[in-house]
């Protein structure tokens, strides 16, 4: 399964400037189950069962909101009991909780190994990703969205803790290759990364947002303060890396 970067009307692939885009790596709809292990394969028994429950709970948190999952409906769309599903993760937060944090780990293995094929920042190829993601799966994006920056419960914490902490990874990594200035302040910069993705997630939530409006309040932010922390040929390859993935800065 692929897809563009931008499906659909060749009129917006020239608004973004995607007509001589590379191709990009498949990326699954949130509502499949997610392979990262090369050994993994469908059928290999409890760890399958498991990874389509995770599956099908997302389908049910775009379908209905985080509120809305209900261990009946998703029991019934496994084909498999209610005790089953206690028997298999603990309870209906449990679920969630470890569906959403699949997610978001295979978006953040993609994003690191999308930025070493294509020479990319890996914070902005991440938010490449969770413009694809939106663009395959608009419900289930907005759903995590909302939780994120309206709730204060475990999942809203994981959403915020997860990406932190790849902030962090990926700016010590920047460090350590001699591309931060001088005065840069690690934990400082990745919280306000942090602050940047927050409030394009809250501007997606209360307004009716397109791949463009988010890719603008989401990458432009995220690119600007990596542009300011970064010296020589790294602060360079920022506006490269979003030429790289295929959307104009100045559009």
């Amino acid at each position: 399964m692929t897809f563009s970067l931008i499906s659909g009307a060749d009129d917006m692939k020239k608004n973004f400037g995607l007509e001589e885009t590379k191709k990009k790596q498949p990326l699954q709809l949130a509502s499949e189950p997610v392979n990262i292990g090369s050994s993994f394969r469908k059928g290999s028994g409890q760890r399958w069962r498991r990874t389509v429950i995770r599956a099908r709970a997302r389908k049910l948190v775009a379908e209905y909101g985080i509120e809305g999952v209900r261990i009946r409906d998703l029991a019934s769309i496994c084909g498999i009991a209610q005790q089953t599903l206690y028997n298999n993760f603990g309870g209906r937060d449990q679920i969630l909780l470890a569906s959403i944090e699949e997610l978001i780990d295979f978006q953040f293995e993609q994003a690191n190994r999308e930025a070493r094929e294509e020479g990319i920042n890996p914070i902005l190829a991440l938010c490449d990703l969770t413009v694809r993601l939106w663009i395959n799966d608009e419900r289930y994006v907005r759903a995590i969205f909302a939780v994120t920056v309206m709730g204060e419960g475990p999942i809203a914490e994981l959403v915020r803790n997860k990406g932190r902490q790849f902030y962090l990874d990926t700016l010590h990594d920047m460090s350590r290759a001699r591309q931060l200035e001088s005065w840069v302040d690690i934990d400082i910069m990745a919280s306000a990364i942090s602050d940047a993705v927050g409030s394009a997630y809250t501007k997606c939530v209360t307004q009716n947002f397109g791949e463009q409006e988010l890719w603008r309040n989401l990458a432009m932010p995220v690119g600007a303060l990596l542009s300011a922390m970064t010296k020589g040929e790294a602060a360079g390859s920022i506006e490269a890396s979003l030429s790289n993935l295929g959307r104009n800065p100045d559009s």
